[in-house]
């Protein structure tokens, strides 16, 4: 079993767990309350910055020259929390404000605040 098969395993994994979703996003129930939970919304929200980043944290720790040296599973701890601090960090301080910029820019309205009175009615698209 070479790379292809590996590779081929990761494919399907990803493709079952979009469908998942997709049924969880369609027909609700349990499912629909797995994905909808508040650290995976966020996980989506902070994925490309994550993507983008990993592979550099993980390179950057895994150079040697340490001067107590850590064990793999400390380095791999490490280059995680690296990569989620600089993905949450560039999410913040460059996505948002680029894409909030960007819709702006093209006219795309944003979502009106509810009334003072009821919390709970669903938001109403408004020009500005």
């Amino acid at each position: 079993m070479g790379r292809a098969h590996h590779a081929g395993g990761l494919r399907g994994l990803s493709g079952a767990i979009f469908l998942a979703a997709h049924a969880a996003n369609e027909f609700g129930g349990p499912s629909r309350k797995a994905f909808s939970w508040p650290g995976l919304t966020f996980a989506g929200r902070i994925s490309y910055g994550l993507y983008r980043c990993h592979l550099p944290s993980f390179l950057a720790l895994g150079m040697k020259g340490y001067p107590n040296e850590p064990s793999a599973t400390e380095l791999v701890a490490l280059a995680v929390g690296l990569a989620i601090s600089i993905a949450v960090l560039l999410h913040y301080a460059l996505e948002k404000p680029l894409l909030r910029w960007a819709a702006l820019r093209a006219g795309v309205p944003r979502p009106a605040p509810p009334p003072l009175g009821d919390p709970t009615a669903p938001a109403r698209l408004v020009a500005h």
